[in-house]
């Protein structure tokens, strides 16, 4: 299936000329790398997780010549909490989610295409974009090995999506939400905010959004563990007090908002979504 692009600024037709997306309007360029199309200037080398770039760029040669053979195996021989999430974690939110036969989901910071698997499974055609463009290969040499053909990988930002509004069934945000206000200078709120509403004008009139997050008063977090701020106690505490805390310790304002499962059904009310549910597929999430 061949997959047409619209200009993430001005939300014109964008046609391929050599190694780039031209915007047939405002001539905005967008590179083209290893063949995955780059529609966002927040390129990313950060770590997914608990890998390095160079653990990464390791499964990629593996992948690359075994494919998904005991890729597991494999990744648990220097990162066995890794292997696990990847065996389990993300399978068991999509084991809470019935989905019909539709035509096109989006998952917004896919990693190494764990869920993107199981996706095109329910799903005629399945983008993935995510930040990091070593991610993205492992992901298409991932799918690959399994011969999955369905997919199509871009390198952007939930910003900068280059699809026209209406166009997606489903969005997934899989651990994702609450880091969306890290690249931005803005309110990390106001931040959550925008993109919910964004989204929103993105999925088709019956389409659904599907977050996985944290609740922000889970019993871990009495318990002293740490938050996705690195940082015990303060997903619990008032924002401004988290916001000291960690300013104090880390040098760096509090941003990564989660929230109680009435505060989400209340932003998401606000940002235009009508009928929301709430599962709790893990003990830490809600």
């Amino acid at each position: 299936m061949k997959t047409e692009f619209f200009c993430p600024q001005c939300s014109s037709r964008l046609i391929k000329k050599n190694n780039n997306f031209v915007c047939t309007t405002c001539q905005k360029r967008y590179t083209i790398k290893n063949k995955i199309p780059i529609f966002t200037d927040l390129l990313s080398e950060k770590e997914f997780g608990l890998l390095n770039s160079f653990l990464e760029k390791k499964i990629l040669k593996y992948i690359q010549k075994y494919g998904a053979n005991k890729l597991l195996e494999f990744v648990a021989t220097f990162s066995p909490e890794t292997a696990k999430r990847m065996d389990n974690y993300l399978l068991k939110i999509y084991s809470y989610l019935t989905l019909d036969k539709k035509k096109n989901a989006l998952e917004i910071g896919c990693g190494y295409g764990n869920l993107i698997r199981y996706l095109c499974k329910s799903y005629k055609m399945v983008y993935g974009a995510d930040l990091n463009i070593t991610r993205l290969k492992i992901c298409e040499a991932f799918l690959k090995s399994m011969n999955i053909i369905n997919f199509k990988l871009i390198c952007t930002d939930a910003f900068n999506l280059p699809f026209k509004d209406n166009f997606f069934d489903a969005i997934f945000l899989i651990g994702v939400f609450e880091w969306i206000p890290e690249l931005y200078s803005a309110k990390p709120q106001i931040t959550q905010m925008k993109l919910l509403r964004y989204l929103h004008e993105k999925l088709s009139d019956r389409g659904k959004l599907i977050i996985g997050i944290e609740n922000r008063y889970g019993i871990q977090y009495f318990l002293g563990r740490r938050d996705h701020s690195g940082l015990p106690f303060t997903s619990l505490m008032p924002r401004f007090c988290a916001n000291i805390v960690s300013k104090c310790v880390k040098n760096k304002p509090y941003k990564t908002f989660t929230y109680s499962a009435s505060e989400y059904t209340r932003i998401l009310h606000k940002c235009g979504f009508r009928k929301i549910k709430i599962y709790m597929v893990l003990k830490s999430y809600c």
